[in-house]
């Protein structure tokens, strides 16, 4: 699994670095990426491209550590269902 905290990762550069953060990761199950709902970083070509990729993506309200405490209470129930 791969988790992706779309400010955190990626900033203002974009979507070149998802593609990089992919192919670091390797073979995973699935990948997941929090995003600020609407907020200046996610947008219909940041969304689209995460769907193309197969990335899942996770709106989240602007707040400190949204997006982290999205991304561990999805990979403690992903680990809690596969082990």
């Amino acid at each position: 699994m791969l988790l992706i905290d779309v400010a955190n990762a990626m900033g203002m550069a974009g979507t070149p670095r998802v593609e990089a953060l992919l192919a670091a990761g390797g073979p995973v199950h699935h990948a997941v990426a929090a995003c600020a709902a609407r907020g200046d970083l996610v947008g219909d070509p940041l969304d689209s491209h995460l769907a193309e990729l197969r990335i899942g993506a996770v709106a989240v309200d602007p707040a400190p550590d949204a997006a982290e405490l999205v991304l561990l209470a999805h990979a403690h129930r992903v680990h809690a269902t596969l082990g």
